[in-house]
């Protein structure tokens, strides 16, 4: 268990991972580059297969150095209460080190540059189309509203996701690299615990952003909503596009 819960909880961060960073760049497609991308089911269940395919072998190192050992504190005739630790902590560190490059830093590159020319090009057809429509326009100011709040809206997700990730990454690296040995161990739970968190947060926080942000999401959950208690002929004109 202790090999098989630490894989699991690594693969689990990294598909949620991953899986902003796909979805990011398939915004990024659909909105700058539209002539070009072309969505399908058949792409997105393949997207779906590789992002859990890599994020199930990235995680096997896990597999290899974890185990369970005897914790001192415990006197000897408890045999239940052991500590999950690593055989050997300078692959760990390697690992770390493999981990916050590869499924953080790089994606929160990608995620930057993509979220930021979306947010570029929203802008801008923004402000195009204002000046292209007549300023007297409700529908135009409607229109130009909503981008520039969705813009706003992916600018956050991404500073969001740095907030919520970092501090494992980090945590884990003073960890494994001797850096810790000198705090105080309730000090040190708490913060270990916290940045585990933080990175669950950043999943059950998305919905919250898209909330509050984004007007359509807004309708599309209310539709979601409503749906369970209509009858097929009553919902049939509430189907879910799925987009933000």
């Amino acid at each position: 268990m202790c090999k098989i819960i630490t894989y699991l909880q690594c693969v689990s961060v990294l598909v949620s991972v991953v899986t902003l960073t796909a979805i990011s760049v398939e915004r990024y497609l659909a909105i700058c580059r539209p002539l070009s991308f072309r969505g399908s089911r058949f792409r997105t269940a393949l997207a779906v297969l590789i992002i859990w395919i890599l994020s199930l072998v990235s995680s096997c190192p896990y597999l290899v150095f974890m185990t369970s050992i005897h914790d001192d504190l415990v006197p000897a005739s408890i045999v239940l209460l052991t500590s999950c630790v690593s055989s050997d902590f300078n692959q760990e560190y390697i690992f770390q080190i493999f981990l916050m490059v590869i499924f953080f830093l790089i994606p929160f590159l990608i995620m930057t540059y993509t979220y930021i020319r979306i947010a570029l090009c929203l802008w801008r057809s923004s402000t195009s189309g204002s000046v292209a429509l007549d300023s007297r326009s409700e529908a135009a100011t409607i229109q130009s509203r909503a981008r520039r709040r969705t813009a706003r809206m992916l600018i956050v997700v991404v500073i969001v996701f740095f907030i919520c990730y970092i501090p494992v990454y980090l945590s884990n690296i003073f960890r494994y690299a001797g850096l810790t040995n000198t705090t105080n161990q309730d000090v040190l739970a708490l913060t270990t615990l916290t940045s585990h968190l933080l990175c669950y947060f950043n999943s059950a926080i998305n919905p919250v952003i898209y909330n509050f942000m984004s007007e359509k999401f807004k309708k599309e959950f209310r539709v979601a909503c409503k749906l369970c208690g209509l009858s097929p002929t009553h919902g049939r004109h509430g189907t879910l596009t799925g987009r933000f």
